[in-house]
């Protein structure tokens, strides 16, 4: 990555093949479009949420873990979820 750097190095995800980004330089959707998308999942639980993470159906620009990257926005999964 440093000999490269100027070279067009993009990644190691890149230069691998894998396409994966370093969760410290992916760039995630903003928190509040984030809940307004999960909304739309009719998601009601933790286990829904870890469900479909797990299913391949994440878009890659909402993370996984939203409680951390989001962490001075969490107000709690109900919050998060839609729920009254």
């Amino acid at each position: 990555s440093r000999v490269y750097k100027n070279e067009g190095w993009i990644s190691f995800g890149d230069w691998l093949g894998t396409g994966v980004i370093a969760t410290n330089y992916q760039v995630y959707k903003d928190f509040k479009e984030v809940k307004k998308y999960v909304k739309t999942l009719g998601l009601k639980t933790i286990k829904e949420w870890i469900r479909f993470c797990e299913s391949g159906k994440k878009p890659v620009d909402i993370p996984r873990n939203v409680q951390r990257t989001y962490s001075s926005e969490w107000k709690g999964w109900s919050d998060f979820l839609g729920k009254e």
